[in-house]
């Protein structure tokens, strides 16, 4: 390698053979015969051959069109070259490229924090080899909103004026719940605010108490309500 001492690589009754270049650089071949009982051939030597390693850019990189929850799936094809680092970024509304992944896997979640274009790169390196050139996804379109919580749970009669209203998860992690409530069809009054799935409301008159509950998040788009059926109170 660059005209520097001769390595041996092969040795077998062959014609051909694989030679391992690890790095960048001129490589010239020799080879000579040999056998028992007869002296050594002289060698024969190749012309150079320069090797310029680099990694093939990586397959198709998929995304999909559009993204509600913020947790955006991103995977690629494979570079021609084994035991490649991929390394995966992504843009915002066409600006900065801001790095997402590193590591030898195919695919990745991608955390998006707003409301937003957003479309992903990646590029294959490895310890040697010249980076690969980039691979581009089209655009993901992120329009952030919390799923509605599930089903709104309350008893159909109470006596004393403590109701225990409990309701399923958002599909979105870190929401708030807004809990209110509803007598004989009126106007909604709120009455809890957290991150719990269940409270207690006080029902200070006899009447038909319904209940609903939406989940909220910063940078997300309310849910719809999901809504209880009635419980009826009547305070002895």
């Amino acid at each position: 390698k660059d005209g520097g001492a001769w390595t041996s690589s092969y040795s077998g009754g062959g014609q051909a053979a694989y030679v391992a270049a690890t790095a960048n650089g001129s490589y010239t071949f020799r080879v000579k015969a040999t056998k028992v009982n007869y002296a050594d051939s002289g060698y024969t030597t190749s012309g150079s051959c320069t090797v310029i390693l680099s990694c093939g850019a990586p397959g198709t990189v998929t995304a999909p069109a559009s993204n509600t929850t913020g947790s955006i799936y991103v995977s690629w094809g494979a570079s021609d070259i084994g035991g490649v680092t991929y390394t995966l970024e992504y843009s915002k509304d066409g600006g900065t490229w801001t790095s997402a992944y590193s590591g030898g896997g195919q695919a990745a979640y991608v955390t998006a924090t707003a409301n937003s274009s957003y479309t992903f790169r990646v590029k294959a390196t490895k310890s040697n080899y010249a980076d690969s050139g980039y691979t581009t996804s089209g655009s993901c379109i992120v329009t952030l909103f919390c799923g509605a919580p599930g089903t709104v749970t309350a008893p159909a009669g109470n006596t004393t004026g403590s109701i225990y209203v409990s309701w399923g998860a958002s599909n979105i992690g870190g929401v708030t719940y807004i809990l209110e409530y509803s007598k004989d069809g009126g106007a909604w009054t709120s009455s809890y605010s957290g991150g719990g799935q269940a409270a207690y409301v006080a029902a200070t008159a006899n009447g038909s108490y319904t209940f609903r509950v939406k989940a909220t998040k910063v940078n997300y788009a309310d849910s719809g309500y999901t809504t209880s059926g009635s419980c009826a109170v009547v305070l002895p």
